[in-house]
């Protein structure tokens, strides 16, 4: 009697495959897909990767408890390599997509970057690496990386290698016994959730305390407590005496009641947290994350004991089951496609775009998922080759590395600026109950600005910015330097789209926008050669900073000032040394001519003069009077070191720019401007 009540009680604590689970998936990830896409509704989506947390340590643990069940232990190497099989294929394509991305498509300046992007994806530490490298999850409205979603990933590959471990020795310490695991996953799961709120600063960016595998731990850790809560149960299950009718299995019909309610409570949560939370709701970081995991552990425990109930019946629908199934790839496919797939490549918008980029996402990863994936879940290697797991592993990895290496091989710094984080980067920026917006608009100068902003000794202004680097505002960028004929870059292409969100959604005090040194150049536009300093490269880059007024200031509504081009200081160097190409040196040579001439930048200022005269609500900002004091390029003021390299300004640097037009930026906020103000 007491082996088939602990059959009955194992058979409701998920040892055999539950669709509704798959179904809980499919929601997940479609909300995820949806957030990525762009569905500015739904702001707080990311919550929903918990979901995934709590179930992928429930089904682990799951698998683990009854592995150690029917053999006495274990088996660590074989419950890695079903790991690889299933994760690896996907993550190898997936890197190999970026690769091509990154040598066909990318802007070269940021391919260093990419190397160790595909490097730590492939080795699954990307979470910290971005950490390391301060790629912002929240604060990147297009990022140039197709491996940010990976973070995820690979806190979910590093609690693959630990947790069977810890489990181990602690079956072997308990001989098997798992009372008070449970105890101790509570208080583990707490200490995650505590951890996460004292390393959370509020008015901050929180990507790095999201991407940490020890604050995110929280939901893996809730989905152990179920796995191992019913596994207990089942372990010490004791014979009942008969009840009424309301005992189903053991189990009263008020705990399925109770499970019932804590599964609609988990499923509005996953469906209606995404409508009302954002990065920048302070309590998401101190509690929220908790409860999106508590919540899942809710939907879980109803969907494993209640497995014929209305709540499985509706999560067990087809289409949502089938989407589960594949979530996966689904997941790790849709992130690269979706930058591929962008407005200024597929030139559409909105749901038609959506309905492109959906579309095939899902056609690639149901068709991996059919061609390779299934194929060698199946053993499909171990058939043609005996260790064909351990060799294809093997071989991918060197793959990838090696296009990882080979597709970025062609790195470099940019002609008009530095391999700063980001070749394109939209960021809101958190903003203080009485603070003033301030957004700054430009190319890899602003990016400085913005990165560099003394936020601690201005406590009185919010910053946000939009910056392409190396991106002007006259289009197309099609420039002649020196001998070279540079063709257009695409991803300068969308910066009135990305400027008029940002403003829309700060509504700013004051737009600032930074002039870059891209409109000193000689272009080329409907097949002809605009020189510098002609009344059509006049005329031509006097309407490209008109509309750039009108977007930043949303026609009049805002106040704009534009500052104008200092001198710079720019030396010939790429950064390539001997192994530089000569024609890539002449190039840049070149380009720091047609930088640092006087005549080129009296001009460029001229046109902004102009603009500014034109345009109501509008202001100079005489960034050269303070940078130029005598009229030439001085590398330090006041003792301070303003820009190293004769362009980009330096930590320091930047902060005496903030201090030094501070005074005059609030002057400026939401005053009616003259038309020909200058600030200096």
């Amino acid at each position: 009697m007491m082996s088939a009540l602990r059959e009955r009680v194992r058979a409701r604590s998920g040892s055999h495959y539950l669709p509704a689970v798959d179904g809980v998936r499919g929601i997940g990830v479609l909300i995820v897909l949806l957030y990525h896409a762009g569905v500015s509704a739904l702001t707080g989506s990311f919550l929903a990767i918990d979901m995934f947390f709590a179930l992928s340590g429930f089904l682990i643990t799951s698998v683990l408890l009854r592995q150690h069940e029917k053999w006495g232990t274990v088996p660590l190497l074989q419950f890695w390599a079903s790991r690889a099989r299933r994760l690896f294929p996907a993550m190898t394509a997936v890197v190999l997509l970026a690769a091509c991305y990154a040598k066909f498509l990318a802007d070269p300046t940021v391919l260093s970057r990419f190397r160790m992007d595909m490097v730590s994806a492939l080795t699954y530490w990307s979470n910290w690496h971005f950490i390391h490298d301060k790629q912002s999850y929240f604060q990147a409205g297009t990022t140039v990386s197709p491996l940010l979603h990976t973070w995820s990933l690979s806190i979910e590959e590093q609690f693959y290698l630990a947790w069977p471990v810890v489990l181990l020795a602690w079956m072997a310490w308990r001989r098997g016994r798992l009372r008070w695991l449970p105890t101790v996953l509570c208080v583990l799961t707490l200490a995650s959730a505590t951890y996460m709120g004292v390393k959370y600063q509020p008015f901050t960016d929180p990507s790095g305390v999201y991407y940490n595998t020890f604050t995110r731990a929280q939901a893996l850790l809730c989905g152990c407590w179920l796995a191992v809560v019913l596994a207990d149960r089942a372990q010490r299950a004791r014979p009942r005496p008969k009840r009424p009718v309301t005992v189903l299995f053991g189990v009263p019909l008020r705990a399925s009641t109770w499970s019932a309610l804590a599964a609609c409570i988990g499923i509005g949560w996953l469906l209606g947290a995404p409508f009302f939370v954002s990065d920048q709701s302070q309590w998401v970081f101190r509690g929220g994350f908790l409860i999106s995991g508590i919540t899942s552990v809710g939907i879980g425990w109803h969907l494993v004991t209640c497995q014929d109930g209305r709540i499985s019946a509706a999560l067990s629908w087809r289409p949502l089951v089938e989407i589960g199934k594949r979530v996966y790839g689904l997941y790790i496919w849709h992130w690269p496609l979706f930058l591929i797939l962008d407005s200024s490549r597929t030139h559409l918008h909105g749901m038609a775009l959506l309905g492109l980029r959906f579309a095939v996402v899902f056609a690639v990863a149901f068709a991996f998922d059919w061609w390779v994936e299934r194929p060698i879940r199946r053993g499909a290697l171990r058939r043609l080759v005996p260790h064909g797991g351990i060799i294809a592993a093997g071989m991918a990895l060197a793959l990838g590395l090696t296009c990882a290496f080979v597709s970025t091989a062609g790195a470099k710094a940019p002609i008009f600026g530095t391999a700063l984080p980001g070749s394109i980067s939209t960021v809101t920026g958190p903003m203080r109950p009485g603070q003033s917006r301030v957004d700054v608009f430009g190319d890899s100068v602003a990016f400085t600005l913005w990165k560099y902003f003394p936020a601690q000794d201005l406590p009185s202004i919010s910053v946000g910015s939009s910056t392409q680097l190396g991106c002007g505002l006259a289009l197309p960028q099609e420039l002649q330097v020196g001998n070279q004929h540079t063709p257009a870059q695409t991803q300068c292409d969308d910066w009135q789209r990305r400027w008029s969100a940002l403003v829309a959604e700060t509504r700013p005090r004051l737009s600032i926008i930074v002039s870059g040194s891209a409109e000193l150049f000689d272009r080329w536009v409907g097949g002809k050669l605009l020189k510098a300093g002609t009344p059509q490269w006049r005329s031509y880059l006097a309407a490209a900073y008109g509309r750039a007024v009108d977007v930043a200031g949303d026609h009049g509504r805002y106040p704009v000032t534009v500052a104008n081009i200092p001198c710079y200081h720019r030396e010939g160097s790429i950064g390539g040394g001997a192994l530089a190409p000569e024609a890539l040196v002449d190039e840049d040579s070149m380009a720091s001519v047609v930088q640092n001439d006087p005549a080129r930048q009296a001009d460029l200022n001229d046109v902004l003069a102009e603009v500014v005269r034109t345009h109501p609500r509008t202001s100079l900002l005489d960034m050269r009077s303070y940078l130029c004091p005598a009229g030439t390029y001085q590398a330090q003021l006041d003792g301070v070191t303003m820009r190293p390299d004769g362009v980009h300004f330096a930590k320091a640097g930047a902060a005496a720019w903030w201090e030094h037009f501070a005074p005059e930026l609030r002057r400026l906020f939401g005053r009616q401007l003259p038309t020909n103000g200058i600030s200096q």
